[in-house]
């Protein structure tokens, strides 16, 4: 899911009051999961994992405010881990184009990306990204504008090769 400022196209993403309405709307859809019981990836404490920005501020909305320089604690050099898996702000921004990977500024930054893991037993069908959706629609019918771009199913294999360190032969 992508969250972008709707103020303008060229707003900045990184800004305090985005991240903080985006800390609410994981709430609204925290609550929205448990309510509606959806099965998803969690975390040790019960709640569906949501891998986002937020976690730079431990999904704290007083450490977020305290921060005085969110584009700094949200620089390519610094990250984060959760439950031992790191997590790097190429994985919680977009920025609008390739070349502007290297630098998180307020003038690149256009969208922050929350992930969330739900299983899914039908590869091909949209019984559970329809869920999905009706999920967000309850979550943000308050103050959110959802703009939902449809895509087809795609099935993606994996190859997992197990590599063993040379002096374990």
């Amino acid at each position: 899911m992508l969250v972008r400022n709707s103020a303008s196209a060229d707003s900045a993403a990184l800004s305090h009051r985005l991240l903080r309405e985006t800390l609410r709307l994981e709430r609204k859809i925290s609550d929205a999961l448990a309510t509606r019981r959806e099965p998803c990836l969690r975390r040790p404490d019960g709640q569906c994992l949501v891998v986002s920005p937020l976690m730079f501020w431990h999904h704290d909305e007083d450490a977020l405010m305290a921060d005085a320089n969110v584009l700094h604690t949200l620089a390519p050099s610094n990250n984060v881990s959760f439950v031992g898996v790191p997590v790097e702000s190429q994985m919680v921004v977009a920025w609008r184009d390739k070349s502007e990977y290297s630098s998180v500024d307020s003038g690149s930054t256009v969208f922050l990306a929350l992930t969330y893991f739900f299983p899914e037993r039908d590869c091909l069908g949209t019984a559970g990204h329809t869920q999905w959706l009706q999920t967000l629609e309850d979550a943000s019918k308050d103050n959110v504008d959802l703009v939902i771009e449809g895509q087809q199913p795609k099935l993606i294999a994996l190859e997992v090769r197990r590599t063993v360190p040379r002096g374990d032969l």
